[in-house]
C-alpha cells in the first residue's frame, strides 16, 4: 500500500508542471508514504531476526531520561494533534542511570505508545515508570502504557502479541499496521529476560504493563563508557560549520551516491566519490595530508568492504591515517553491525536512509573533535 502511494504520488509530480504547491504536496505525500514502508521493512526485519534466533541485546550504560524525554516530545505531539492528553510519568525513587540496551527499550514503548495513539480517538494516553525491587547490583524497573482508547475483545486477548495479528481485516482497513509492532515488543521483552503483561477491556482501553530488569552503574562510571550510536543523542538543528569542506565518500550504488553527495551538497560540503573500498583506500593514501577532513564509508561493497578499507587507512602510514574521522553510512544497522564498524576502526554509524541533519552532525561533531 505504501509502495503504491510512493509511486503513484511521484508519477503525478512527474506530470505536474504548472503549480508548485501541488509538486509540493506530491512529494510530501511520496515521503510520508515511504516512512510508512520502512517501519514496515524495519518490522520484518526485526520479526526475522527474532525467529532465527539472532537478534543481539546490547549491553551498555545509558540515562533513563534519554529515552524517556524523546518519547514524551514525540507523543505529546502526536497525542495533541488527534486532541488527546498524554502524560509521562517517573514515579522517584528510581535508579537514573542503568546498563542494559537503549535501542531496545526504545523500541518497545515505542511500539507500546504507537498503538496507544492508533487506536485511542480521545481520552488520555500516559506512560508510568517506576522502579519495583532493587537486589544486589540489579534494579527492576516497571514500563506501564495506559490508554482510553477502543480496548480489545476477550477473544483478541487470547492472541495477542502474535505474527500478523489484529482484531479483525475491518481492523487492518480502518487503521493500517502490519500486525508486527505488538509481537516485536512482547518478543524482545522475552529476549531482555523481562514479562509484559496487558489488561484490556472493550470500549475502555487498555494497560501494557513491562517488567525488566537491568544492571546499575554509577553516574561516573556511565560518563565514563562510549555510547554505541551516540550521534542520535545529538541535537539535529545544529549549525553546519562544514561549508566548504572536502571529504571522501565510499559508495558502490551510484543512485544512493548521487542522493548524498546532492545532499550535503546543499550543506557546502564538496565529496570525492569512491565507488568501492579499494578505490576509497587509494584515494586516501595518495592525498596530501589535510586533503580530506572526514570518510564516508559504506559496508557492503565490492572488492574491499568497509570494514577492510577502514582496518586498511588506520594501518596506513599517511599521516592523516590514526586521526581522521570515519562515519559508517550503511543499511547494515544491528547492533552487531554497529559494533563491528567501531572495532574495525571507524568512529560513527549513520544508518540507512539517509537522514542529512543526523549525518551533518555527527560529521561536525567529530571533525571539531578530531581537529581540537
Amino acid at each position: 500500500t505504501p509502495l503504491n502511494a510512493i509511486i503513484g504520488f511521484m508519477t503525478l509530480a512527474e506530470k505536474e508542471d504548472s503549480d508548485p504547491s501541488k509538486m509540493g504536496g506530491y512529494l510530501q505525500n511520496s515521503k510520508i508514504a515511504a516512512r510508512q514502508l520502512l517501519s514496515i521493512i524495519n518490522d520484518v526485519l526485526d520479526m526475522s531476526a527474532i525467529e532465527a534466533g539472532k537478534m543481539q541485546i546490547a549491553n551498555a550504560p545509558f540515562e533513563l531520561n534519554q529515552i524517556l524525554e524523546p518519547l514524551t516530545e514525540l507523543y505529546q505531539t502526536q497525542c495533541a494533534a488527534k486532541g488527546v492528553a498524554y502524560e509521562t510519568k517517573i514515579l522517584p525513587p528510581i535508579e537514573p542511570w542503568v546498563i542494559g540496551d537503549s535501542l531496545r527499550l526504545t523500541q518497545i514503548l515505542n511500539n507500546l505508545l504507537s498503538n496507544a495513539v492508533k487506536f485511542t480517538k480521545q481520552g488520555r494516553i500516559w506512560l508510568t515508570v517506576r522502579q519495583t525491587d532493587a537486589v544486589d547490583e540489579k534494579v527492576f524497573i516497571r514500563f506501564e502504557v495506559s490508554d482510553t482508547g477502543c480496548g480489545m475483545s476477550e477473544e483478541l486477548l487470547t492472541r495477542w502479541g502474535k505474527p500478523f495479528e489484529q482484531e479483525s481485516a475491518e481492523t487492518a482497513k480502518k487503521y493500517g499496521g502490519s500486525g508486527l509492532g505488538l509481537s516485536i515488543a512482547r518478543s524482545l521483552v522475552s529476549i531482555m529476560g523481562g514479562a509484559v503483561d496487558v489488561h484490556s477491556t472493550l470500549g475502555q482501553g487498555t494497560i501494557f504493563t513491562v517488567d525488566l530488569s537491568f544492571e546499575k552503574t554509577g553516574l561516573r562510571a556511565a560518563l565514563e563508557q562510549p555510547v554505541i550510536n551516540d550521534a542520535k543523542l545529538e541535537s539535529l538543528d545544529a549549525a553546519s560549520n562544514l561549508s566548504g569542506c572536502r571529504i571522501l565518500m565510499a559508495e558502490d550504488n551510484e543512485l544512493n551516491r548521487l542522493i548524498a553527495v546532492e545532499l550535503l551538497g546543499s550543506w557546502g560540503i564538496v565529496c570525492d566519490e569512491a565507488e568501492d573500498g579499494k578505490i576509497a583506500l587509494d584515494k586516501f593514501i595518495t592525498s596530501a595530508p589535510g586533503t580530506y577532513r572526514a570518510i564516508i564509508m559504506d559496508i557492503r561493497m565490492p572488492l574491499m568492504d568497509g570494514y577492510e578499507a577502514t582496518r586498511a587507512i588506520r594501518a596506513s602510514s599517511h599521516p592523516d591515517a590514526k586521526t581522521i574521522p570515519i562515519v559508517a553510512l550503511s543499511a547494515n544497522a544491528f547492533n552487531e553491525d554497529i559494533t563491528q564498524a567501531l572495532q574495525s576502526g571507524m568512529d560513527a554509524h549513520v544508518s540507512k536512509p539517509l537522514d542529512v541533519k543526523l549525518l551533518i552532525n555527527t560529521l561536525n561533531r567529530l571533525i571539531n573533535r578530531s581537529e581540537e
